[in-house]
Parts: C-alpha cells; structure tokens; sequence
C-alpha cells in the first residue's frame, strides 16, 4: 500500500492505527498478541481434545488449581481441580470433542469461540447417562503475562446442555 513515494498511504497507516494502539494501550506487540491467540487455540485442542495437560503446565498453569464450573456444581461436584474437570466431563462424554470457531486478542488476553459435541455415555455428578448427542457453544478467555498462562475463563450454555441431556 505504498505510494509511488515510496509512503504509506493514509489508508495503510489508518488500517494499521488498531493494533498498534492495542499494543501500546494493553502492553503487547501485534507479534505477541499473534502468539497469545494461536496459544489459545491450541489450548482447546491438547487440554479438551487430546488430554494434553503438560500444554498447561509447561505454559505455567496450575492444573491442580480448583476451577469454577457452575455445570459442575449443579451437578453435585464441588471444588474440581483442573484436571478433574477433563476428567469429569471426558467420563460422562467420551466421544467429547472440541472444535475452534474464531478466536481474537486484545492485549494480554486471548479469545477462543468454540463448539463442543458428544454423546452423555457416562455418569457426571448426579446426572445419569441419557445416552444423548449433545452440541454446545461457548468461549474460553485466556490471559497470558509474560508467556505463562496465568487465568482461564469460560463461558457456555449450561442449561441448554442441562436441557440436551433431559435434566432441566
């Protein structure tokens, strides 16, 4: 997008003001903020998809940390560690598997949008088996400080997975 002056054109520059400015304002450059999405992602893939738990650890995350899940704990299981998480849900889904829709960065913190399908073969809590074909929807944010993952939030329908499965 170089003029014939060898400049940048005020559009080139103005299509680039975005993420520069993201960098400047959250502290990361559009390369790390590049590596923070793509550490997102495939964060889906090896924790849901493959059980790869050293991804996490080698990334600085505490996989024996107890995680929040509010499906969990309406199912009757409280204070789940990370690990017992993939652990609970790969029991009651084993055919469970994670696909990445999109994902986005903004600053330190990586966005992942992604669909999660599976059969509920298997026990979760105090839900039985329905023996249904479930999909769902959610997001994941990951906050990366310095190359370690250091905070994992998601968000998902958990009543409509509760409705799938036939215990709304």
């Amino acid at each position: 997008m170089d003029d014939k002056t060898g400049r940048r054109s005020f559009m080139a520059v103005l299509l680039a003001a975005p993420a520069a400015l993201a960098g400047r304002l959250f502290g990361s450059s559009p390369q790390a903020a590049q590596s923070n999405e793509q550490t997102a992602r495939e964060l889906i893939d090896a924790f849901w998809n493959r059980g790869d738990m050293q991804f996490l650890t080698k990334r600085g995350f505490d996989v024996n940390s107890t995680c929040e899940d509010p499906f969990l704990q309406s199912a009757g299981l409280q204070n789940v560690k990370v690990g017992g998480k993939r652990a609970a849900y790969r029991k009651a889904f084993p055919d469970l598997r994670f696909s990445v829709l999109s994902s986005s960065n903004a600053g330190n913190v990586a966005t992942v949008r992604w669909r999660a399908e599976g059969t509920h073969s298997g026990q979760l809590g105090n839900l039985k088996p329905s023996g249904k074909h479930v999909v769902f929807n959610g997001s994941s944010r990951v906050t990366i400080e310095g190359g370690k993952i250091s905070k994992i939030t998601s968000d998902w329908e958990h009543a409509g997975l509760k409705n799938q499965v036939g215990h709304a």
